[in-house]
């Protein structure tokens, strides 16, 4: 933030120059008191409205950071092209059972085949919707819908079992997330 700067001198010549310079105020010798208090205040009002002024500009920054993100989120993922056999298949998200890391590489399990696609586990959660999947695991994301029950196992462990017959760890990291979005319904 800039310094509001109130230019003082016996000189009435200088009085264009501070303005030029984009003084506050200008205040000639001998100071009267009651001038300078108002000076003060002027200045002190100018470098709060260019403190707000940033403020403002940096909220409107991050308001348009989160449009573009959120509108993002609204381009969610509905397939996957991935390889197999020589060729491309089509993988709708809508045929997914979960997706497992595997290294550099994500597994994509339907109920009928499984597929290795080249992208992180990170990267693909970005852009999966957040309604349809659930990341219960640092190496496990899952479709909601295809969580048939949540037990108990030992050490206070979660697992879910999936529609494919599956049994999924829930990490302890993601635990109570788990719950809390299961709980409250999706």
């Amino acid at each position: 933030t800039p310094p509001g700067v109130i230019f003082v001198t016996a000189f009435d010549h200088h009085a264009l120059r501070a303005f030029e310079v984009s003084a506050v105020d200008y205040l000639a010798k001998p100071i009267d008191p009651g001038r300078f208090h108002a000076a003060m205040l002027r200045a002190k009002n100018a470098v709060a409205a260019v403190s707000q002024a940033d403020h403002i500009a940096e909220l409107q920054e991050t308001v348009t950071t989160l449009r573009t993100a959120l509108g993002d989120r609204d381009k969610s993922l509905t397939e996957f092209w991935v390889k197999a056999r020589g060729g491309y298949v089509r993988v709708p998200t809508e045929a997914i059972v979960r997706l497992q890391s595997e290294r550099d590489y994500v597994r994509i399990c339907t109920s009928d085949a499984s597929y290795l696609y080249h992208e992180s586990m990170a990267s693909l959660e970005r852009r999966l919707d957040p309604a349809a999947f659930l990341r219960i695991h640092r190496s496990t994301i899952v479709r909601r819908s295809a969580i048939v029950r949540v037990r108990q196992a030992p050490f206070a462990a979660l697992v879910a079992v999936l529609t494919d017959g599956s049994d999924v760890r829930v990490g302890r990291t993601y635990t109570p997330m788990v719950r809390n979005s299961l709980l409250r319904g999706g």
